[in-house]
């Protein structure tokens, strides 16, 4: 019976001692398990530092293999009717004084801008929109190997598109008036090889950490044009103060990237609408700066063709058909994901100053209504208002795909009986709707002017 009592006596004391054990146990296991998970993370921070090295390696094996390749270029089917962008653009006459006769607004006129010198092989000159100082940065200079530009010289007649295999939406794609059938980007861009191209960005406001979040998927995509014998830069246009405020990670992330960073001198074209409730350098409220800024990438012209894109995109697949069929010319484009005909976020062409040119006079000579959209074009083939007709949205799809007033004006401003071809393809996939926008046809056959491929 003693021997029991003391026992009981003993037990608290052991109780407290196993306490004791266990706390100090989870002690050392939640230890370890810090040390374990600290390790994978220098392990995956070893392997994104180590990300831009297998990029270099591969992009040389790559250009070994590009140079030991034949280019065996073939062509996309003529079709009659449509101009591509670059003939019709070099129809300008030099010596004639750009004038409106009937301006939208008689009190408002653009500021003039020089005349640019077309000459894309001069590798040893950076790009200068309307007059901007391209800032010394590393990567400000244009890749300058590149094979030239090889467009296709005999007729495809089967291309394995995926909008032949039936993927995607094939009918959501508009000329500005009406929905129709998508254009084949892949059937365009095959034989085209060679060339120099941009991937864009555009920032304008606080910089943030991280940022530019997915430049690997778009340096592989780069390295994949690599492959066709093409190089590609990878720029951000960006306002000049913005440039100045870069922080120090900003700064390694240019360096390493070899961004090329291009000073853009206006967010909002001269003398251009903007809404009652904002103002010029107010940071929020309206989303024009941040789209507009991006009309920049129409004067690109050093490049063969450019495509731009929001920094939220994440790259799937393959690219360069996009990039080869903008680079004959064509105008490439997307839907929205809810109903808009046109999504500022991705957008693909061949440079010219004359069309950026063009845009800043239409910019400059009409206003945006809710009612009736910029310069009184409408929304079709949306009913009314989308979202974003008052930003980007609606000024990109009104220049580029409707056949209104103001937008001949701005055209004919730069171009004597301009044609414009413009391409829209599936957001999804890889297809677009074609159109050909002639101010003579426009008024002879008293339509909207949008003449579908056959």
């Amino acid at each position: 019976m003693g021997a029991k009592k003391k026992a009981q006596k003993c037990m608290p004391g052991f109780n407290r001692l196993l306490l004791v054990g266990l706390i100090f146990a989870g002690f050392c296991l939640g230890l370890w398990f810090q040390s374990e998970v600290s390790g994978v993370k220098n392990a995956e921070r070893g392997h994104s530092l180590d990300m831009i090295e297998l990029f270099e390696q591969e992009a040389q094996k790559a250009q070994d293999a590009s140079a030991a390749r034949p280019v065996r270029p073939q062509a996309f089917p003529t079709r009659p009717g449509v101009q591509h962008m670059k003939d019709e653009l070099d129809q300008l006459k030099e010596d004639d004084p750009l004038t409106i006769e009937n301006p939208v607004q008689d009190d408002v006129s653009p500021v003039a801008l020089a005349d640019p010198v077309d000459d894309r092989d001069q590798n040893d000159k950076s790009f200068q929109s309307a007059g901007a100082a391209v800032p010394e940065t590393p990567g400000s200079q244009p890749s300058p190997r590149r094979r030239p530009l090889r467009e296709p010289k005999v007729t495809v007649k089967s291309v394995d598109s995926l909008l032949r295999r039936g993927v995607g939406c094939n009918h959501c794609c508009n000329d500005g008036a009406k929905n129709g059938p998508c254009f084949d980007v892949e059937a365009c861009a095959a034989g085209v090889s060679g060339g120099r191209y941009a991937f864009v960005y555009a920032h304008v406001g606080n910089h943030g950490w991280p940022w530019l979040t997915f430049l690997d998927s778009m340096r592989a995509q780069s390295l994949k044009l690599e492959e066709h014998g093409g190089v590609a830069d990878i720029v951000v246009l960006m306002p000049q103060t913005d440039i100045q405020q870069l922080g120090c990670r900003q700064r390694r992330l240019v360096e390493r990237y070899q961004i090329r960073l291009i000073e853009v001198p206006w967010t909002i074209p001269p003398k251009s609408w903007y809404p009652s409730y904002w103002w010029p350098g107010k940071a929020d409220g309206w989303c024009g700066p941040q789209d507009l800024m991006r009309l920049h990438a129409l004067g690109l012209d050093e490049y063969d063709a450019v495509v731009f894109y929001d920094q939220d995109v994440e790259f799937q697949g393959d690219m360069t058909p996009v990039l080869h069929c903008a680079a004959r010319g064509y105008f490439i484009s997307a839907s929205g994901g809810v109903g808009e005909p046109f999504n500022v976020g991705f957008f693909a062409l061949r440079p010219s100053k004359k069309l950026l040119r063009a845009a800043e006079i239409f910019g400059a000579n009409v206003n945006f209504s809710i009612e009736t959209g910029w310069g009184d074009c409408g929304f079709l083939p949306s009913g009314s208002k989308f979202v974003g007709a008052e930003c980007g949205q609606g000024f990109f799809h009104t220049l580029f795909y409707k056949d209104c007033k103001a937008v001949k004006r701005a055209l004919v401003e730069v171009v004597r009986q301009a044609e414009v071809s413009s391409r829209r393809v599936d957001w999804r996939t890889t297809a677009s709707f074609p159109t050909a926008t002639t101010a003579e046809s426009a008024e002879r056959e008293g339509g909207a002017g949008e003449k579908p491929e056959q």
